[in-house]
């Protein structure tokens, strides 16, 4: 009778722990006390936060990521950083598919793209300056290039347009268009197109360009991530076309940039997932991760295995003070240092679901497409944390969680879950400006999320995540 009664208890603590693994992860205010909430619709990975002294400005998705008419929240959004208020909100009007990814402010107005394929100048509170058609949507934020004196704004279409205008009144500097362009060029039919257009995901321009003087000419050239993979840098000056570098193999790559101001190094991370039958019947997937590095020229300088786990190169990277440059994947983050040599601190948390034959599979439940925050910031005695984004939880589908990690002592210290799923690239600052650090957070639930990191702005040096 004991030892059946031992037996008992034995089971019942290994399925209390299997239940715990399995659990949710705590609640992210129980460990950063929420400042405050906003709804406003829905952000991308390709969304940025603009600083003004009194307000926040970002750009919404609305309630649908793609719409074409009645989405009130689209736009932009002026909040206030103290209370979380909407001060105004504009350029969300009632036809058209109005979300807005990137904005930019420059010389007090603000220019974006959305994706009624047009480009817009307003002032602060939402008066328009001047609109442009454009050749298809606009993803991201766009950039400022300084061309001897003269500022140019560069923005990409997901047709496959780039092009360079004057910040006064829109009017173009230079276009590339890359070789199998099929969108709207001026003089065809607005009409014809639109009508294509809204029936069509066209894939081309789709994030924000890194920007690096490739050639030396003393203007920052520009090297964009094609939404197929292939890696594309262009001429700022001109717009000409200096390098292709193709991905032809792997299934997902995203290219990253390091040494950007002596000798830029371009690493195309790509992953590519094999699939192995066996003569029982069971199927494997097999994932490989590789690195390859080129010069701005596109030659091969290096090609590095990464062994991984579970399929999932992130959507962006942090450059550290020291030059490293960190990049999340699902199941770890990856540090390039200076000489070339790749560092591993491993963040995957199993766990087991069901697949769509109902049968237990062990899976990670960190997302495959991980973003990292835009800085580093102190914690639990840490002074080098970071924190990295799970769009999904695969065990609670409908909620994200962020991961708290140290790069010193490369460990996870802490998983928080949030209050919904996210692709919104967390922000670090001192949002309410009480001298303490804050991160903001946009869930697919609508909201924007202030929370109080408790930690002193001046305690950590800040660095700007690359993309």
């Amino acid at each position: 009778m004991k030892t059946k009664l031992i037996l008992s208890v034995l089971t019942l603590s290994v399925c209390f722990k299997l239940l715990a693994q399995q659990s949710k992860f705590p609640d992210i205010n129980t460990e950063f006390p929420l400042l405050w909430k906003v709804q406003m619709g829905n952000t991308t990975y390709r969304t940025n936060v603009l600083f003004t002294k009194e307000d926040l400005i970002i750009g919404s998705n609305g309630e649908n990521y793609r719409d074409f008419y009645l989405d009130e929240k689209s736009g932009v959004y002026v909040i206030d950083r103290t209370t979380g208020k909407i001060k105004t909100s504009f350029a969300g009007e009632d036809f058209g598919d109005m979300d807005v990814n990137g904005v930019l402010l420059h010389n007090n107005l603000l220019y974006f793209g959305n994706d009624n394929e047009e480009i817009l100048c307003t002032d602060l509170k939402g008066n328009i300056k001047w609109r442009k058609a454009t050749s298809g949507d606009i993803e991201h934020e766009m950039v400022m290039i300084n061309n001897k004196g003269n500022q140019y704004l560069v923005y990409g279409t997901e047709t496959g347009e780039a092009r360079a205008i004057r910040p006064s009144d829109g009017s173009t500097v230079w276009t590339y268009y890359i070789p199998e362009f099929t969108g709207w060029k001026p003089n065809d039919s607005r009409f014809v197109f639109k009508v294509q257009a809204y029936f069509s995901n066209s894939e081309a321009f789709f994030t924000k360009p890194m920007l690096s003087d490739v050639n030396k000419d003393g203007v920052n050239d520009l090297i964009y991530n094609l939404y197929y993979g292939s890696t594309l840098i262009l001429n700022g000056a001109n717009g000409k076309e200096l390098t292709k570098i193709e991905n032809t193999i792997y299934d997902k790559s995203e290219a990253f940039i390091s040494h950007k101001k002596t000798n830029p190094i371009i690493m195309q991370v790509s992953s590519h997932t094999d699939v192995v039958n066996s003569k029982k019947g069971g199927t494997t997937y097999i994932t490989k991760n590789k690195i390859n590095c080129y010069n701005v020229k596109g030659k091969l300088l290096k090609a590095i295995e990464l062994k991984s786990e579970y399929l999932g190169t992130g959507l962006n990277s942090l450059e550290l003070a020291n030059g490293e440059l960190v990049i999340p994947f699902q199941d770890s983050l990856l540090i390039i240092k200076k000489d070339g040599v790749c560092d591993f601190i491993n963040k995957t948390i199993s766990c087991e679901i069901l697949d769509w034959e109902k049968k237990k599979i062990k899976t990670s439940r960190n997302s495959s497409d991980p973003i990292i925050a835009n800085r580093t910031f102190a914690y639990a005695g840490n002074p080098n944390c970071v924190a990295v984004l799970n769009q999904n939880d695969a065990l609670f589908l409908q909620t994200g969680f962020i991961e708290v990690i140290s790069l010193d002592t490369k460990k996870v210290i802490k998983r928080l879950q949030l209050p919904s799923s996210s692709e919104f690239a967390p922000v670090i600052e001192d949002v309410n400006k009480d001298g303490r650090l804050d991160l903001l957070v946009n869930c697919r639930d609508g909201n924007l999320y202030c929370f109080d990191l408790k930690v002193p702005v001046n305690g950590n040096q800040k660095i700007t995540a690359s993309r």
